[in-house]
C-alpha cells in the first residue's frame, strides 16, 4: 500500500474529487452522498485510488473528503480496486500449499510408476541372466 503523507494539498485533493466526479457525470455532492449505486461506487473508488496514489492522502482523510466514509470502507475500496494491495489470507495460503502438495503427490506417483517399471525390468534381466537367456 502506498505510504500516506502527513501533509497534502487539500485544494488539490478537492480538485481531484471534482475532476473524477465530472468524468463520471456526477457532482461532488453526488459522489459524497450518492448511495451504493454502481456509478457512485465506481466514481468513489476511482477518487480513493487517485487521492491515495498521487497525493498519499491517509485513508481517514479520504473518508472525510468523500462525505464521512469510515476509513475501513475506504481501505476496502482501495484494495478492491488494487488487487496487488489485498492481504493474503489463511485460505489463500492453504490453497497455495494444497497446490504444492498436489503437484508433489503427482510427481511421487510418476516416480513410483517409474521405479515399479525399473524394478520389473531388473527382475526380468536377473531371471534371464540366471537362466542363461541374457544375450
Amino acid at each position: 500500500m502506498s505510504r500516506p503523507t502527513k501533509s497534502f494539498d487539500t485544494a488539490q485533493a478537492h480538485r481531484i474529487v471534482a475532476q473524477i466526479a465530472q468524468e463520471h457525470g456526477l457532482t461532488t455532492g453526488m459522489m459524497r452522498g450518492g448511495g451504493n449505486q454502481p456509478r457512485f461506487v465506481v466514481a468513489r473508488s476511482d477518487a480513493i485510488c487517485e487521492l491515495r496514489d498521487t497525493l498519499g492522502v491517509p485513508f481517514a482523510k479520504i473518508g472525510k473528503l468523500l462525505g464521512g466514509m469510515h476509513h475501513a470502507t475506504v481501505i476496502h475500496h482501495y484494495r478492491a480496486a488494487r488487487p496487488e494491495q489485498r492481504r493474503v489470507g489463511v485460505g489463500d495460503v492453504a490453497r497455495r500449499h494444497l497446490g504444492i502438495i498436489e503437484r508433489q503427490a503427482k510427481q511421487l506417483a510418476q516416480m513410483s510408476a517409474t521405479i515399479g517399471h525399473l524394478s520389473r525390468e531388473l527382475a526380468s534381466l536377473q531371471i534371464r541372466r540366471n537362466t542363461g537367456l541374457a544375450g
